[in-house]
């Protein structure tokens, strides 16, 4: 008999949800609680324990409505694995029948196989675009890593909980996070971590460095942490390994407009993933290649090549940068001046999400659809300032200083077009007066060029 468990945290949430699913999957009864924490006593879950025989099981709509943390959750399905009681959860596709759920049980707590296993329901999530969930999977990973001495999960569990940071939108806490994993990094002792995680896990922090730390307003840092990675990767001569860098340095150089850079890294991540069948990095490099293309007067063969990519990742199941992927599409699109097919993708990008929560991208989707408002035969300028207005206070919650000043640069060349130089030049110029490298990058070229004017 499969007996249903059923929680939410306060009196305002709505229960309905996940009493039709567990009662649409054949439970014969559902216990519930209402309430969190560690002092909450939950006597829905005590009765449904004990209501459970050998031969039954025990379901839940997500993992995250059983324990208060994952090394809870485990426990509890240890348990009932001692009493020859299943464990389902459907939002996941869960079952200890399964082989992934026959991994957790095999695996005491904190072993090598028992991380394999965290990181694989974290990567499910953040790879299909759950980014919320995949923002708690990397906080229960990091919760059990902090509670055994080895440094390889400690430093992976920084990394993944960064980069579930990134995509929702918390840039200076993901910082922290990913500069503990760097220095968490010992690549004799961590030399076979491709083998449980796909790849080197100290390049992926350094990739994802680069990342970080062009946000928050360290271009300069950035290419070195990208270029650290790749000779990383380069050394180590893992195949998987290098693909992941390309593609993740190719971004970084996205970020900084380097398009030079960004062609030379795309290029190689296809390259070497058509090589050796890497279905996701091909796809995901085929798109920055897309970007490329446009950047440099190629806009259809850059169009066709984007939404091919886009075609392609979606076939893997690979959805957490579909967002931002969408606002490549609509800067090709504007360049090649079909203006209205642009603003369609930028609305499909914040719908995705919407859906997704892969909030980090936000500044730069609202900013696009400033500039492309602002092309359109009759423009509105007041929604043209409102897009310009929305990307500059998002950059600004969310810490990025890279999208601030792009963002801050567009609103100001607006202003100055309208004759409100003053307001142009009291925008821009204490953004741009914050950076202290990096001044031959695009984006502070082009800041600098503008208050130039407006002096």
């Amino acid at each position: 008999m499969m007996i249903g468990y059923a929680r939410v945290s306060t009196d305002e949430q709505n229960l309905a949800l996940q009493l039709d699913a567990l009662r649409g999957a054949g439970c014969a009864e559902v216990f519930q609680d209402t309430g969190s924490g560690a002092e909450f006593s939950r006597a829905g879950l005590d009765r449904a324990l004990a209501a459970l025989e050998p031969g039954g099981v025990l379901a839940v709509w997500k993992l995250d409505r059983l324990g208060r943390s994952m090394l809870v959750t485990v426990k509890i399905v240890l348990d009932l694995d001692r009493r020859g009681v299943g464990f389902r959860s459907l939002t996941e596709s869960f079952d200890t029948k399964t082989a992934l759920g026959r991994g957790v049980l095999t695996a005491s707590v904190g072993t090598p196989v028992h991380f394999s296993v965290l990181y694989g329901l974290w990567i499910s999530n953040f790879a299909g675009g759950a980014i919320a969930a995949a923002l708690e999977r990397a906080t229960n990973f990091l919760s059990v890593a902090q509670s055994q001495p080895s440094s390889g999960p400690l430093l992976i569990g920084h990394r993944i909980l960064a980069l579930s940071l990134m995509l929702s939108g918390d840039y200076h806490a993901a910082l922290a996070h990913v500069e503990t994993a760097v220095s968490l990094y010992r690549p004799d002792e961590h030399r076979d971590s491709a083998l449980h995680y796909g790849q080197d896990i100290g390049v992926t922090a350094f990739v994802q460095l680069s990342w970080a730390l062009w946000h928050c307003g360290h271009p300069d840092q950035s290419a070195r942490a990208a270029d650290r990675a790749l000779a990383l990767s380069r050394q180590l001569g893992h195949a998987h390994t290098l693909a992941h860098a390309f593609w993740f340095a190719g971004m970084a150089a996205v970020f900084a407009r380097d398009v030079a850079a960004a062609r030379a890294h795309c290029n190689n991540c296809v390259a070497l993933a058509s090589e050796h069948g890497f279905a996701f990095w091909a796809a995901y490099g085929q798109i920055l290649q897309g970007w490329a293309d446009a950047q440099q007067g190629e806009t259809t063969t850059g169009i066709a090549r984007i939404r091919d990519g886009l075609a392609a990742a979606e076939a893997t199941g690979a959805r957490s940068g579909t967002p931002y992927h969408l606002a490549l599409l609509a800067e090709a699109l504007a360049l090649a001046g079909k203006i209205e097919e642009g603003l369609a993708a930028l609305d499909e990008a914040l719908a995705k999400v919407a859906v997704s929560g892969a909030k980090g991208w936000d500044a730069e989707i609202h900013r696009l659809r400033g500039e492309l408002t602002g092309r359109l035969p009759d423009p509105d300028p007041a929604k043209v300032e409102d897009s310009f207005r929305t990307a500059v206070a998002i950059a600004r919650e969310q810490g990025t200083r890279g999208y601030e000043l792009r963002a801050g640069t567009s609103l100001a060349r607006l202003w100055a077009e309208q004759g409100r130089r003053g307001e142009a030049r009291d925008l821009l110029a204490p953004v741009y007066a914050w950076f202290t490298e990096g001044f031959d990058t695009a984006d502070l070229k082009e800041a600098k060029a503008l208050l130039d004017e407006l002096t």
